[in-house]
């Protein structure tokens, strides 16, 4: 099960400083705004087991309301270091933005930081570069979100080096079928 602390949802609400403005345990500092997240992955993970849990985090992601400050990476370093002593089978990180140096030093922190698997999605990367974050040693696993949806033989594009879909972002979040199941296979 991977558990959404990114994109703007629930967990990451209770992480960034703007969203969050509880005066309880659960807010205010960055441990107690941690503390949520964590209470969450250690009860999934108690349940079911920590190597059927893993999480989804996306640092410095700014999506909706989410504001997370100019401490977000060692915040999220800290997070990865409580998340690794429960042994989640993996971290996911998503960057929602084109790839910034900062990005690459904050993955670099938490491989050191986090024992188990990283996965990596760096939104709108373009594809010469897909495999860069494994081979680069940055991540163990490079997960493709919109690219693999608009191409559903991208596979086999990458590997021919044929031309790409490009993905509508317009269907993106919205109902129907359309921009789904409807992008079309590579015909010369």
């Amino acid at each position: 099960m991977e558990l959404h602390g990114a994109n703007g949802y629930l967990l990451q609400q209770f992480l960034a400083p703007n969203t969050n403005t509880r005066t309880d345990g659960y807010g205010g500092s960055v441990e107690n705004r941690q503390r949520f997240v964590i209470e969450v992955a250690r009860r999934v993970a108690e349940e079911i087991g920590p190597e059927r849990t893993g999480i989804r985090l996306s640092p410095g992601g700014e999506i909706g309301e989410i504001e997370e400050g100019d401490n977000y990476v060692d915040e999220y370093i800290q997070l990865a270091e409580k998340l690794s002593e429960l042994s989640l089978v993996y971290i996911h990180i998503a960057f929602l933005r084109p790839t910034t140096d900062k990005d690459d030093q904050l993955l670099r922190r938490l491989r050191e930081a986090y024992d188990g698997v990283v996965i990596v999605n760096r939104g709108g990367r373009p594809a010469e570069y897909i495999g860069q974050d494994v081979s680069t040693g940055l991540a163990d696993i490079e997960s493709i979100g919109a690219l693999a949806l608009a191409n559903p033989d991208l596979p086999r594009r990458l590997e021919m080096e044929l031309p790409l879909n490009e993905p509508r972002k317009e269907f993106f979040y919205g109902g129907g079928r359309e921009g789904y199941t409807d992008y079309p296979v590579y015909l010369p």
